[in-house]
């Protein structure tokens, strides 16, 4: 299988967190509307609204080129107001690593699973 996952970690910068709880508000709706080879969007906020964690699940890899397309304006605005580290899960293609918007914290290839 190609299928690539993500997991994000967002540290949100003091006093940005209505921001960024609209702007991931914002993700999720595009998400919903342009990404069908996007299997899994999740979105976790601590309770102090200082950390986020957004899992990802995409089809292919040109599922997640074409998500990147779709929330990419959006995505540069939630880095202005928030740190983000990401791992990637799967076998990603060269090309899927060098078009990132943000680097890979890791990459860890697929041992097993029901994917």
């Amino acid at each position: 299988m190609s299928a690539i996952m993500s997991v994000a970690r967002f540290r949100i910068h003091p006093g940005r967190a209505d921001e960024f709880r609209q702007l991931a508000k914002e993700c999720v709706r595009i998400v919903r509307e342009k990404d069908p080879g996007t299997t899994v969007y999740e979105w976790y906020l601590n309770a102090d609204a200082t950390e986020c964690i957004a899992i990802d699940g995409y089809a292919s890899p040109d599922a997640v080129f074409a998500h990147m397309g779709n929330v990419g304006s959006t995505m540069r605005k939630v880095l202005q107001i928030a740190d983000a580290s990401v791992n990637l899960l799967g076998d990603p293609p060269a090309s899927l690593l060098e078009a990132l918007q943000f680097k890979s914290e890791a990459v860890y290839g697929r041992l097993d699973g029901l994917l």
